[in-house]
């Protein structure tokens, strides 16, 4: 979840929301081509850095501008009927956010569980990670 400060003003919301959506794609596309599942996190947090800075480049905008800040959520609707939110990171504590990433996605699992067994097992594991 990448999101902004709020703001009043209606430009300046739109070319926020602009930004943001040409970052949700760099990372999204930059994600899909690694296809393997999450990576360690330092080389994440170096690739997702130069894409949002570059992304910012091309706006005029920086993250200080935005107010931006990213937060680790996790489908969590089987389990508890809502999504698992962890803490706020900025830009510049990166690193640690999407660790917390890669160990939420490693304990869930690339699959749906398909049992009782499996589920429970799952939420065990995606607790531990939490």
């Amino acid at each position: 979840e990448i999101r902004t400060r709020v703001v009043e003003s209606k430009s300046l919301a739109a070319k926020f929301r602009e930004a943001l959506l040409d970052m949700k794609q760099e990372l999204v596309t930059s994600l899909a081509s690694q296809r393997t599942g999450p990576q360690n996190s330092r080389d994440l947090a170096v690739d997702f850095t130069t894409k949002i800075n570059s992304v910012l480049s091309r706006h005029g905008v920086s993250e200080v501008d935005l107010g931006l800040y990213f937060r680790v959520t996790t489908p969590a609707k089987q389990w508890i009927g809502t999504t698992l939110s962890g803490p706020v990171f900025h830009l510049r504590t990166l690193e640690v956010g999407l660790q917390g990433w890669v160990m939420m996605q490693r304990a869930r699992g690339a699959s749906t569980p398909e049992c009782t067994k499996q589920l429970d097992e799952t939420w065990i594991q995606a607790c531990h990670a939490h």
